[in-house]
């Protein structure tokens, strides 16, 4: 059994890991995206919180550079 971590107050809406499997990006409707080190599974490591200043709906790690991007905040009648 992998480890369960509870690390957000409200639901992860997004989670995405790096190429090599060894960083994961969560993101959640609590206004916040943590960076995750899962080189061990069993036990994850919060690298850092990103706090925003609206709701996250998704995010992404570049796979070239060390660079995220987060979206949301936006109803989806705004946007379409």
């Amino acid at each position: 059994t992998l480890s369960t971590v509870d690390a957000h107050a409200s639901v992860i809406t997004g989670m995405v890991f790096n190429k090599t499997g060894i960083m994961m990006l969560t993101c959640s409707s609590d206004k916040t995206a943590k960076l995750w080190d899962v080189s061990n599974p069993f036990k994850p490591v919060l690298r850092k919180t990103y706090q925003c200043d609206r709701p996250l709906n998704c995010g992404a790690m570049s796979p070239l550079k060390e660079h995220l991007i987060l979206g949301g905040g936006q109803e989806a009648s705004e946007v379409t």
